[in-house]
């Protein structure tokens, strides 16, 4: 027996249990309900009418197919479930709940496919796939071959693609077509692509020109702004442009380096051109300006124009070059020369034990050192090496002005030559009023003209009518003329006109020692003084005649000698006289005469007698010498 139907004013819910197959039917809607199954104490009611014209809740076909071949199918509640099998409706579809369907859906039409949806909220018209990993939402147009031919439109608001895959490929648009491209248009909000959880990558295949090219018609800018890091890399030309304004590399006020080709591979890296008035500027603060090659050349062109390095008005050390291994530093110029300038600094060129050449290319040219203005001083110092001034068939001249020259005069023994011996070498020297003067020390030797042989030795001028003196010195001295070996004719004063002849005629603070011809002879010697023949005119021969004590020695070596003074001839007369404290010497003792007393004060020969002009007494008269020296003894008179 069929369990009895149930009549109610509702549909009926999982909760109202009965006899399987129970029927339920809803008076209020007119819909008919079967329990099918009771599971887990859960009911479950279907609604199936068999066939026929009427307005259900749902409907279910399940297996079949749902043909409407002509008019509408209206769902104003309740849904449209097609578990297996077709739907084909030949008019309009009009589902105001939701409409499942589980097979495959076909939409064909000769004319328009217009889903619409009036819900004003989001979504408004979903298109959802949940079927598993693989599912797919294509939206695919076979033969449309305009650049709309699939179009997602929306008229007021915003059009979002939205991926929830964690792959770089999540969102893909292709234009892979021979000749594809994509077109990307905006109004004045512009274009924003933001990765803030990983990378932007635009890359150009090798198809076409495989150009990237982004561009800005109007007045806004193309800003690329990262917070890590920026590369722009390319494997061909990489170039930066403007043709209207600056181009600016680090010119924010960040404290980071900029680095241009520091990559480990060799490169050349241009900056600037020389078109018209192009210029390059690079400034640094207090961190340096660093130019680094490796085993290369750095080269600073500027065809005509000047090359600057640290001509700011500001105090600073300019540093080129260095001192380690060959380093090496060129400095050429053309005609325009080279200057070097500082202003009240020092100007130094060290190199350690290198030589420092100054103009030393075989070109005619004239090297300055220094200038003649207020107190500029040139100091040239060496060390053991010597220093060297070279001339090839020219003057050296060094021009003082009214400031001394001076030659070796520091505190320190030296040679200092002047001149040579070669060809026809000669030295002049010329004074002024100033005077000229060759000195040493105590115990210095002169020679003049040492290696000459057949040459002439001239001192003094041809037309002197001032002081030649030879020995000026006020201490104990020899003076040696021509005293070497070989046979040698000595003229002193043998001009014609009136001459006036001095030897030995200072006045001596101590003994001195005239020698004429006075060596051991070893052949037969004349010393002739006075002896020409006179044909006008009286001549005198003086020997010791000024004052001041004297020794003239006449014949005095142990030898059979004959003296002769004086002649018979006519009135001769032969006058022997001495300045005081000199006397005459005989057999090695001296007779001499002067005032006051000789003791400690006059030098003579042991045995010595000298008698004083202005004697006191008895005692005071005579004197003998006692030691050689200055010792004396007065002899007692008898008056």
């Amino acid at each position: 027996m069929a369990p009895q139907p149930i009549v109610s004013q509702r549909d009926p819910t999982a909760n109202d249990t009965a006899e399987l197959g129970t029927t339920w039917v809803n008076t209020a809607s007119q819909s008919v309900w079967v329990l099918a199954s009771i599971s887990a104490g859960s009911a479950s009611w279907v609604t199936s009418p068999a066939s026929g014209v009427g307005t259900f809740t749902s409907v279910d076909i399940d297996p079949g197919d749902l043909d409407v071949i002509s008019g509408n199918v209206t769902i104003d509640v309740g849904n449209l479930d097609v578990t297996a099998g077709d739907v084909t409706i030949g008019g309009a579809l009009t589902v105001a709940g939701t409409t499942t369907l589980n097979g495959d859906i076909d939409l064909t039409s000769a004319a328009l496919i217009d889903l619409t949806s009036t819900l004003d909220a989001a979504p408004s018209i979903l298109l959802h796939a949940d079927g598993g990993t693989s599912e797919q939402i294509l939206l695919h147009a076979d033969q449309g071959t305009s650049a709309t031919s699939i179009e997602l439109l929306s008229d007021v608001g915003g059009v979002t693609i939205e991926a929830g895959l964690s792959t770089a490929d999540a969102i893909n648009i292709n234009a892979t077509a021979v000749g594809g491209g994509i077109d990307i248009d905006c109004g004045t909000g512009g274009v924003a692509v933001d990765a803030a959880g990983g990378s932007i990558a635009l890359t150009a295949g090798t198809g076409g020109n495989g150009t990237i090219t982004l561009t800005s018609t109007g007045t806004g800018d193309i800003v690329l702004n990262s917070d890590d890091t920026m590369l722009l890399d390319a494997d061909g030309v990489l170039e930066l442009n403007s043709s209207a304004g600056a181009i600016s590399i680090g010119n924010d006020a960040d404290a980071q380096a900029i680095n241009i080709g520091t990559g480990a591979a060799a490169r050349a890296i241009t900056i600037g051109n020389i078109t018209g008035a192009t210029g390059v500027d690079i400034n640094a603060g207090s961190s340096d300006i660093n130019l680094t090659s490796t085993n290369s050349t750095i080269a600073l062109l500027s065809g005509t124009g000047a090359i600057n390095i640290g001509s700011d008005a500001a105090a600073k050390t300019v540093t080129i070059g260095n001192i380690t291994g060959a380093t090496a530093v060129n400095l050429n110029t053309g005609t325009g020369g080279t200057t070097y300038t500082t202003t009240n600094g020092i100007f130094t060129l060290n190199t350690g034990t290198g030589a420092i050449s100054l103009g030393t290319d075989a070109a005619a040219k004239t090297i300055t050192v220094g200038n003649i203005t207020g107190a500029t001083a040139v100091n040239v110092n060496a060390g053991t090496g010597g220093s060297t001034y070279t001339t090839t068939n020219s003057t050296l001249a060094f021009v003082t002005g009214t400031g001394a020259i001076n030659v070796g005069t520091d505190a320190a023994a030296k040679t200092i030559t002047i001149g040579n011996v070669t060809g026809a070498t000669g030295v002049a020297i010329n004074v002024g009023t100033g005077n000229y003067a060759v000195n040493g020390v105590t115990n210095s030797t002169y020679n003049i003209g040492a290696a000459t042989t057949t040459g002439t030795v001239t001192i003094g001028g041809t037309a002197q009518t001032g002081t030649f003196t030879l020995g000026p010195s006020t201490g104990a001295m020899t003076m040696a003329i021509a005293n070497g070996n070989g046979a040698k004719t000595i003229n002193v004063g043998n001009g014609v006109d009136g001459n006036t002849i001095s030897v030995g005629n200072g006045i001596n603070t101590s003994a001195q020692t005239v020698n004429i011809a006075g060596g051991a002879a070893g052949a037969n010697s004349t010393v002739n003084i006075l002896s020409g023949n006179a044909t006008a005119g009286t001549q005198t021969l003086n020997l010791g005649t000024g004052t001041g004590g004297k020794v003239i020695n006449v014949g005095t070596s142990a030898s059979a000698n004959t003296i002769t003074i004086g002649n018979a001839t006519a009135s001769t007369t032969v006058t022997i006289t001495t300045p005081a404290n000199v006397g005459i010497s005989l057999l090695g003792v001296r007779i001499m005469a002067g005032a006051g007393s000789p003791d400690t004060a006059v030098t003579a020969p042991a045995g010595s007698l000298y008698l004083r002009t202005d004697p006191a007494g008895a005692t005071s008269r005579a004197y003998i010498n006692t030691d050689s020296a200055t010792a004396w003894t007065n002899i007692t008179c008898a008056a």
